[in-house]
């Protein structure tokens, strides 16, 4: 094998074969193995987070104007509280045990909660 000098040039390439040959035979690769767990709470706790807050604004907006609050007001109280609740999400997400229940909740409660937003407007528009 051949050793590398911190002055040689190395490829992609060339990094990519060595691991494939260093992890040939053995199942997934390390990398796949040490950091996927990592990558899957960040994944929940960025875009679940996101997805989830998102249907809590369009909601509680949607409802709130529902109720005869103006739209401004709505959308200013409503923020305030989906910073609070991001970061609860994003906290929770790596506090939890069970990434499939983070996962659920995060992206069902968007679909659900984005799902009713839209029905409300709807109601309030036509």
């Amino acid at each position: 094998m051949r050793i590398i000098s911190c002055c040689e040039y190395v490829s992609f390439v060339e990094i990519c074969a060595v691991f494939i040959i260093a992890n040939s035979g053995r199942g997934p690769g390390i990398l796949m193995t040490q950091y996927f767990p990592i990558f899957n709470r960040v994944a929940a706790a960025l875009l679940g987070g996101y997805g989830f807050t998102w249907g809590f604004c369009a909601l509680g907006i949607a409802a709130f104007a529902a109720l005869g609050v103006s739209f401004h007001e709505a959308e200013t109280g409503v923020m305030l509280v989906a910073f609070l609740l991001f970061l609860g999400l994003f906290l929770w997400t790596f506090a939890a045990k069970s990434m499939v229940k983070v996962w659920s909740v995060l992206a069902g409660g968007a679909v659900l909660m984005t799902g009713a937003a839209l029905a409300i407007q709807h109601l309030l528009v036509g």
